[in-house]
């Protein structure tokens, strides 16, 4: 499961942003369908596919965790989905709720 640290930043942003530490046991699509489900009181299955966004696939092999992997490739995501900003890097994942005119900007 992911661990919610609700008053840290991504990249100095501001603290309206939820931070998760991304999990050992779920793929990195997955944790980011439970943060976002977590943030917006929401069940998972209630949500749009994440793949009409972005193609999870890429998601889980750019993030994800592997015995190869042991430091930081500081590739950075960032994106809109389902009212929130997700940014998401190797370790974490942040997002807030944004508003519609925000929202609009970022695609």
């Amino acid at each position: 499961m992911i661990e919610h640290s609700p008053d840290s930043g991504f990249s100095g942003e501001s603290s309206a942003w939820s931070s998760y530490e991304l999990s050992a046991t779920e793929t990195p699509t997955e944790s980011i369908v439970y943060a976002v489900a977590d943030v917006s009181g929401r069940d998972p299955l209630e949500l749009r596919p994440l793949y009409e966004v972005v193609d999870p696939d890429a998601v889980d092999r750019l993030f994800g965790r592997s015995a190869s992997r042991e430091c930081s490739t500081g590739t950075k995501l960032r994106f809109v989905y389902e009212g929130h900003e997700i940014c998401i890097d190797d370790r974490r994942l942040v997002l807030r709720g944004i508003d519609r005119d925000s929202s609009q900007a970022l695609r």
